[in-house]
């Protein structure tokens, strides 16, 4: 979601995540992201989160899981920006596997 609305580094999987934080820079992977972005990120995810469990305890289904492909697809819906692979993947019904 923010890469799309923010600007993120890439950076390497071997950098200090503690020396980074104290930058005020987190290390998600690979990637330097920006206490701000990182923040923003977590604002826009975690209600997601938290609607995916509602749905899954709510499903009459017996086994209900969320696929990578479910969750990508529902991140795509609410990302809502023009920028991002997965809200056109969304919006046009094509799986993202």
């Amino acid at each position: 979601m923010c890469r799309s609305r923010r600007p993120h580094l890439i950076g390497d999987f071997s950098l200090p995540g503690p020396t980074l934080r104290a930058a005020g820079v987190n290390r998600i992977g690979n990637m330097l992201v920006p206490n701000a972005s990182y923040v923003a990120f977590e604002q826009f995810l975690t209600p997601i989160l938290d609607d995916m469990v509602r749905t899954q305890v709510a499903a009459t289904e017996p086994h209900f899981a969320w696929s990578p492909a479910s969750m990508i697809k529902l991140l795509g819906e609410r990302i809502a920006h023009e920028d991002s692979i997965y809200y056109w993947c969304a919006k046009n019904d094509i799986p993202v596997r």
